[in-house]
């Protein structure tokens, strides 16, 4: 059944209240401030329980097939404006988002005790959620955007908390790679609205997006815009520095909910090109529409390819750290790439893309739940120990019983092993890369090659997952310390009860994605799946009766295990008795700086810096000969005044000497303006030259 006729629109303020709660509380936390601490903490939780009851109501009645809206009526522009819109994707994040919130505002009214700025640091976490719940409650990319670039300002102040030189250099490369993914995105929603007309996640059938250079810029625009957001590789750099000097609270926000915006914002994108109004469901529609497919699949090869990229370079990131809480920062990396390979399975699979979003979706809840749990963890682990080096640490499952018990759930959860959340999503996913190749085997002997390829690199990528967490939890909380390290580790005690909450929280939702994958599928991924209605509905069906926990399935968890269980036992065995005992794990290896992508990230704003210095001298010049093209026009004017007046009869001499009384008294009071003025008026004609060659340029294209 086509989904315009199953979803009813419904006029609630159910989406209103889910923005209005966290902004309010913002409003009382900051009024109440540190006069009385308990309260402002207890008011930051509450409100967070509120907005979780509110999504809760709200997603219960969309996934169950409404959709709710709520006309606001602001920012009205040449017929866009921000207007609140419920479907079964935007209730699904909101859901996720809300949990998570509830999880990191327990655990920061434990872990913020000894931090500064606590006021700020509450009042922004409120504002940050008011501004995810309303990037995921809208239906139009123009609505999205201005809740993105909220979300992305008030985020800053989480970076920069701490107000260390790292901590602000982290918060100025996390701002200006916000602000140049902000423009690169809406200069794609602008393309996207000239070639379509509107910017709704569904637009009208007008056939192949890709089909001509023009639109493809759109598309290009609008990925790597929100593909900064999600921090795929090569748009990743700002996320280690950031991720790691954030508070833990907001490091796991950072991690399970803010880049999952990207993935959001690409999902709508790639997904607006599988909706096909029922009223152009003719032969002639249904012929573009298969050609539109064909379009869309070199899109999804090329997504394919990126989620590889980020799976393998974050992975491999990732087993070079000592940091924890950088280890999870490259971690969140490689696990964006899985969540990217669902979506480019899904363009590149076109109406049998089914089990690609599915496995997405999955996914990116997998990894809310697993990588928030973990980061909340290692705030725990920094809270009672003040040490983040997992090297300097060790033996802690006798001091910190719970906590260790709740990380190695979370921990198992990320490796994929049966039971916990990982396996169901990495299952769907693999089965997704296998069904790409396959459709490429009877076609393109190249990209048959390549999906052959990123199935290899994809279980090269688990087994990685599996060894640096192996790593990282056994070096943390089962190794033996050395006796340097171990005397100021001896009055450790267990994590403060508000901790343990919030970690538990989202423990409990890795084992039961785990363990009743069936459940979730039903009423919370498959509702999302049938909102595509060019989707195979054979496709949905066979999702319904996937047995998870068949031989089949299991085996396939096989080859990442051998692989992160030796490379695990050749790092902590092998390698100190060839390095010695200085050198515990291959961690400490390092690539040479040029290698790296921060590096020519540097480089390219130095470069950036210098076209600054250049682009000034060239204002400059322009400024200059502004005021001096003005100052020699009045020259001219009084020098052809008094000429003119000087052959003129005697009868017009009082007029010539009033005219140039009044063109010296111009001279004198207009001088100083237009020198005043210059900067404004050369750096408009510089503008508007710009924008007229960008114009000419999308003329001709």
């Amino acid at each position: 059944m086509p989904a315009e006729e199953i979803v009813k629109n419904t006029l609630s303020l159910l989406p209103l209240l889910a923005i209005t709660i966290p902004a309010a509380a913002a409003v009382v936390v900051l009024a109440i401030g540190d006069r009385n601490e308990r309260l402002r903490n207890l008011t930051s939780v509450v409100s967070a329980v509120a907005t979780f009851g509110v999504v809760l109501i709200m997603a219960i009645e969309v996934l169950g097939g409404n959709l709710l809206y709520f006309e606001l009526g602001l920012v009205e522009i040449h017929g866009l404006s921000l207007n609140l819109s419920v479907d079964s994707m935007g209730a699904l994040f909101a859901l996720i988002t809300s949990i998570l919130w509830v999880a990191a505002m327990a655990h920061s009214s434990a872990y913020m005790s000894y931090e500064q700025k606590r006021t700020r640091f509450f009042t922004f976490m409120m504002i940050t959620e008011a501004a995810i719940m309303g990037l995921f409650m809208v239906h139009d990319f123009f609505s999205l955007f201005i809740f993105l670039e909220l979300m992305g300002l008030s985020a800053y102040f989480l970076v920069v908390h701490s107000e260390t030189e790292r901590a602000r250099s982290a918060a100025n490369k996390y701002l200006f790679m916000t602000i140049a993914g902000g423009l690169t995105l809406f200069m794609g929603i602008l393309l996207f609205l000239s070639y379509y007309g509107t910017v709704d996640f569904i637009p009208p059938f007008r056939g192949a997006f890709l089909t001509y250079p023009f639109k493809a810029a759109a598309l290009a625009c609008m990925i790597a815009g929100f593909g900064v957001k999600a921090a795929i590789v090569p748009l990743h750099v700002w996320l280690p520095d950031a991720h790691s000097v954030a508070p833990s609270p907001a490091s796991a926000l950072l991690s399970g909910i803010m880049i999952k915006v990207g993935a959001y914002g690409i999902l709508r994108t790639v997904t607006s090109f599988f909706y096909l109004p029922a009223s152009h469901e003719t032969e002639t529609a249904l012929n573009a529409g298969n050609e539109l497919f064909e379009n869309v699949q070199t899109l999804g090869f090329a997504l394919i390819l990126l989620a590889v990229a980020s799976m393998v370079i974050g992975m491999v990131l990732a087993v070079m750290q000592e940091d924890i809480k950088r280890m999870l920062a490259y971690s969140s990396i490689s696990q964006m790439g899985f969540i990217l390979l669902g979506v480019g399975c899904l363009a590149y699979l076109g109406k049998e893309g089914t089990v690609g979003l599915a496995g997405s979706l999955y996914h990116i809840m997998n990894h809310a739940f697993f990588k928030a749990c973990l980061f909340l963890g290692a705030g725990s682990i920094l809270y009672c120990t003040h040490e983040r080096n997992m090297f300097k640490l060790g033996g802690l499952w006798r001091k910190m019983p719970l906590t260790t018990l709740l990380w190695c759930v979370a921990a198992l959860g990320i490796m994929g092993i049966p039971l916990f959340n990982g396996f169901v999503s990495k299952n769907l996913l693999h089965h997704a890369i296998l069904e790409a190749q396959h459709l490429a085997s009877e076609g393109s002997y190249l990209q048959a090659t390549c999906l052959k390829a990123s199935e290899v690199l994809f279980i090269i990528a688990s087994g990685g997952t599996i060894i640096y967490f192996l790593k990282a939890t056994y070096y943390t909380f089962f190794h033996s310390l050395s006796s340097e390290n171990a005397s100021h580790l001896e009055k450790i005690k267990e994590a403060p009860a508000w901790m343990l909450g919030g970690v538990g929280i989202l423990a409990i939702g890795v084992l039961s994605a785990g363990l009743a994958p069936h459940f979730f599928l039903r009423f919370l991924i498959i509702p999302v799946v049938q909102i595509f209605n060019r989707l195979d509905p054979h496709g949905i069906e066979n999702l319904q009766n996937l047995a998870f926990f068949s031989w089949a399935n299991i085996k396939e968890i096989f080859w990442p295990l051998g692989l992160g269980i030796g490379g695990f036992i050749v790092g902590t065995r092998f390698w100190p008795l060839l390095h010695g005992d200085k050198e515990p794990y291959p961690a400490y290896f390092r690539l040479p700086r040029w290698a790296s992508y921060d590096y020519w990230y540097m480089e390219g704003a130095r470069d950036f810096k210098f076209a600054g210095f250049l682009i000034e001298r060239v204002y400059a010049g322009a400024r200059l000969t502004v005021f001096n093209v003005t100052k020699m026009g009045f020259v001219s004017v009084r020098f052809l005044a008094k000429i003119f007046f000087l052959l003129a009869e005697k009868p017009l001499d009082p007029v010539r000497e009033r005219a140039i009384r009044y063109a010296n008294l111009a001279s004198e009071k207009v001088t100083p303006l237009i020198k005043e003025y210059s900067d404004d008026i050369a750096f408009g004609t510089l503008v508007i030259a710009f924008c007229l060659v960008i114009l000419l340029a999308v003329t001709l294209l």
